[in-house]
């Protein structure tokens, strides 16, 4: 009765035994793909990202450009005009400038200062 094979469930475990481990671990990995990672739907939500991603990349780089162009459309008479007022404003010159402040002259009257007052 040893060199017969066993007969019924037992049988058919023994004889297909790495076929059924492969199905469970494909059953187990399968079960885990679709219903614990909702592995479709996942894919689809970061490829939506990604495109939302592309789209915002793509409106940055436009308005950039635009912003681009108007700043290379500025003409020189622009750019002196706008020399001269933070010149004026900040008081900025150049290396081979000299700078000369004229004030305005405050006429006092000294009669009745005393000769204490003229040190």
């Amino acid at each position: 009765m040893a060199s017969e094979s066993q007969q019924g469930i037992i049988g058919f475990i023994i004889k297909y035994k790495f076929t059924l481990v492969f199905a469970v671990i494909f059953i187990a990995l399968f079960r885990q793909n679709i219903w614990i990672n909702d592995f479709p739907m996942v894919i689809y939500d970061r490829q939506n990202t990604i495109d939302n991603i592309i789209a915002d990349n793509s409106r940055i780089q436009k308005d950039n450009q635009v912003l681009s162009q108007q700043i290379n459309n500025y003409l020189d008479d622009d750019l002196i005009l706008i020399e001269s007022r933070a010149r004026y404003k900040y008081g900025l010159i150049k290396d081979d400038e000299t700078y000369y402040q004229i004030n305005a002259i405050v006429e006092v009257d000294n009669r009745n200062e005393t000769p204490e007052s003229n040190l």
